[in-house]
């Protein structure tokens, strides 16, 4: 889980008995003074972590590449490292995404948060409607994590079915999530299980 109120998440996850990585989100899109702030919050969490017990392991979420500046996303980098923790973005979301990594940075997505540092084990991507082969070869050996969330792909309509054949058979770590109450009505983890299989029947063209 994670964007904001971190505390508040953490504290509930405790009550609960439940373990949770727990991430503090980045995001700069109105200016330095934003990005400044999310990073003074994520030290000041990262601080009352060990007050929470084992269960709870700090993660760092900047949100984007559209939302996060290139120098916070080093910064990202190097935090996680210097902490140990993991990193947690969106990735490839929409295809707009693609074209405006392409006109701005002239690479796509996953190449260009290699290039900051940023694509390595310790990196979970949440996403990845639009990689292509080359993005995936990348993402396979530098031992990455990709997160699907099918549910909210279609409800925000994103016009792309995450790549499952061609991702599993890189042998990459898949995780399967829910996205945001926002972007998906609901939190359940079982319907996304259903939700899931049942679109890659489709995509794939097989019932079985």
């Amino acid at each position: 889980d994670g964007y904001w109120h971190c505390a508040g998440i953490a504290r509930a996850v405790q009550e609960s008995g439940l373990r949770a990585a727990v991430g503090m989100g980045i995001v700069d899109a109105q200016g330095a003074e934003q990005g400044e702030s999310c990073k003074k919050m994520a030290m000041a969490f990262m601080e009352m972590v060990p007050h929470f017990g084992p269960r709870i392991q700090p993660l760092l979420f900047p949100h984007a590449l559209y939302s996060v500046s290139p120098e916070n996303l080093r910064w990202c980098s190097r935090f996680a490292e210097t902490h140990g923790i993991n990193l947690h973005i969106h990735l490839s979301e929409p295809v707009q995404e693609v074209t405006d990594c392409l006109n701005r940075y002239g690479m796509r997505p996953a190449f260009h948060l290699d290039r900051l540092g940023f694509l390595h084990e310790r990196t979970i991507l949440a996403h990845g409607v639009f990689l292509d082969d080359a993005e995936l070869d990348l993402i396979a050996r530098r031992g990455a994590t990709l997160i699907t969330n099918p549910t909210s792909n279609l409800k925000l309509a994103v016009g792309g079915i995450f790549p499952y054949e061609r991702v599993a058979a890189r042998g990459i770590a898949v995780g399967l999530g829910s996205d945001g109450a926002a972007s998906n009505n609901s939190l359940d983890m079982f319907q996304e299980l259903k939700t899931f299989a049942l679109v890659q029947k489709h995509a794939q063209k097989d019932p079985t």
